[in-house]
């Protein structure tokens, strides 16, 4: 899978809000009953479950990188972790954009 397929693989992850997380690359979700109901995670944690890369650097994370370099901030984690979830998807969107401009 190219780029651009993971990047939108791991957007479609976490594009509701309630399966996206933040300072964690994931996160289990519990009911009220403490019983597992699902996993949240945050931007790079995403990338990581549709890689299946564990700790590996996706070149994929690259183009994430640059995207939040674009929109002000450092750094994908600095992003995921002190933005709202509407500036995920956009440096999710940019990203992609980024790589479709790459391979036209």
């Amino acid at each position: 899978m190219g780029n651009i397929g993971v990047l939108q693989k791991a957007k479609d992850l976490i594009s509701d809000p309630e399966n996206w997380c933040r300072h964690a690359l994931m996160k289990d979700v519990k009911g009220p009953d403490g019983v597992k109901t699902g996993v949240q995670f945050c931007s790079l944690g995403a990338i990581i479950q549709i890689t299946n890369l564990g700790q590996q650097w996706s070149p994929a994370m690259d183009t994430l990188t640059k995207a939040a370099k674009k929109l002000g901030v450092p750094d994908v984690v600095t992003l995921n972790n002190y933005s709202s979830h509407e500036k995920v998807m956009e440096m999710f969107d940019l990203a992609i954009c980024m790589e479709e401009c790459n391979n036209a």
